[in-house]
């Protein structure tokens, strides 16, 4: 954390390592945690992660993710909510979502 991966299980990768591919967790120098194939941008601060939306279903669900066990951790820091996984959407194509 800030500035230096650790080691945990399931694995977390540094985001934008080489070693970073598909839809693995990983976070960035600065703390925060995303997903390997998801833009730059998509990382949450983890203590700060149900101030960042309110701790609001709505909000929660306005984080893409990638469907999987990463997702379901991703979701989890995103949404502050252990309960947080990555479902499907609704609509054909538009790819998943968190959900609290």
């Amino acid at each position: 954390k800030m500035g230096a991966c650790q080691t945990v299980v399931p694995n977390v990768f540094c985001c934008g390592a080489k070693s970073c591919t598909g839809d693995n967790l990983c976070e960035t120098r600065t703390g925060e945690v995303s997903q390997c194939s998801l833009p730059p941008d998509a990382g949450v601060t983890p203590d700060a992660g149900s101030k960042a939306d309110g701790g609001t279903a709505a909000g929660c669900a306005t984080r893409s993710c990638k469907l999987g066990l990463a997702g379901d951790l991703y979701c989890t820091v995103a949404c502050g909510n252990m309960n947080a996984n990555c479902v499907a959407s609704a609509s054909s194509g538009s790819g998943a979502h968190c959900a609290p």
